[in-house]
């Protein structure tokens, strides 16, 4: 069973193109900053897209087959409201003012509080690729 969910995800239009920047920008963002932590924060956010969008739709459908997922309308609805990049500059704005709010209640140090904050940027960073990398492909029907 697993080998033929392994195959459907291998199918899907840009998925390979999608782990492949994940795993080039993880060696890159690893071998400049000599943390695979700052790697790990891009491939989140590079992958966070998609993955919320497909375990939402799973748990609501109760079916972990890609086709009927694609295929529900309810997917494509959660789909376009999760890649919305506003939502993700929401949500690094809300993350960014928490960790400084730890930051002045001194329940972190200003060290941990830099590391957080570029953590932060390279999930963004990681995010906004994806989102830009979907349009591309959804704009140009290019499978890739």
């Amino acid at each position: 069973k697993f080998y033929k969910v392994f195959l459907i995800f291998l199918n899907m239009a840009g998925l390979l193109t999608h782990l492949s920047i994940a795993l080039v920008g993880f060696l890159i963002i690893t071998i400049f900053s000599s943390s695979y932590k700052y790697g790990l924060a891009f491939v989140i956010g590079h992958v966070i897209t998609d993955a919320i969008g497909i375990l939402i739709s799973a748990v609501k459908l109760e079916t972990i087959n890609l086709y009927i997922l694609v295929e529900n309308p309810a997917y494509w609805k959660l789909n376009a409201m999760i890649h919305n990049p506003y939502i993700w500059i929401f949500v690094f704005i809300l993350i960014s003012v928490f960790i400084f709010i730890l930051l002045k209640a001194d329940k972190i140090k200003k060290e941990s509080f830099e590391k957080l904050f570029i953590a932060n940027v390279l999930f963004l960073i990681g995010t906004a690729i994806h989102l830009i990398i979907d349009n591309l492909i959804f704009e140009t029907n290019r499978l890739i």
